[in-house]
């Protein structure tokens, strides 16, 4: 029987490869980059058409996740009132995380984040926030603080929709895991 040659490759070989190799990379370098200035408005909740999970979707999302934290707020909200609040998500199996933050009442939207004047991190839509970069897991846990700003007027309970990445900081959606958590808190009135 005759044997195969295994010498270098040919030239439509070689070229086959390299552009295979280009097409890899760049693919992946598509995925880093799809949203360079953080998760599009809404990625926050779970059910919408473009949350977290659908672009970083190679590990299951973990809803209700205990390792998110939003302290700061009160066992009930007073109209108008601004709380200082700080987002956690707590773990030693990420090296790196995001995070967006939707506040909603059951009529629409509900209050104001203001990004802290030493933040620059942070980027704020109306009635979300999210972080614009990622930030690194130092000791077991990455924290972000922001203010919320209750709406003036009725106000109903509002739920906290919250997103955080635990990311492994290779600049893809791979390997990734989506945490999210919903926090309601009733108005003082109710």
């Amino acid at each position: 029987m005759p044997t195969q040659s295994v010498g270098p490759l040919s030239k439509r070989q070689s070229n086959g490869a390299a552009t295979l190799a280009l097409l890899a990379a760049s693919c992946s370098a598509t995925l880093a980059l799809a949203y360079p200035e953080g998760a599009p408005w809404g990625a926050a909740d779970p059910g919408a058409s473009e949350h977290c999970a659908s672009c970083h979707w190679e590990r299951d999302a973990v809803e209700q996740s205990e390792m998110i934290a939003l302290r700061g707020l009160p066992a009930a909200l007073t109209a108008g009132e601004q709380y200082n609040l700080q987002l956690m998500l707590e773990g030693t199996t990420f090296e790196v995380s995001g995070f967006q933050v939707i506040a909603l009442m059951d009529h629409g939207t509900a209050g104001t984040f203001v990004p802290r004047d030493d933040d620059a991190e942070t980027s704020v839509h109306g009635t979300a926030i999210r972080s614009t970069g990622v930030r690194a897991n130092e000791d077991g846990s990455v924290r972000w603080q922001f203010d919320w700003r209750a709406p003036i007027g009725k106000l109903e309970r509002v739920t906290f929709l919250i997103a955080a990445s635990a990311a492994n900081n290779d600049q893809s959606p791979f390997g990734d895991q989506i945490h999210y958590r919903e926090i309601t808190v009733p108005a003082a009135s109710d």
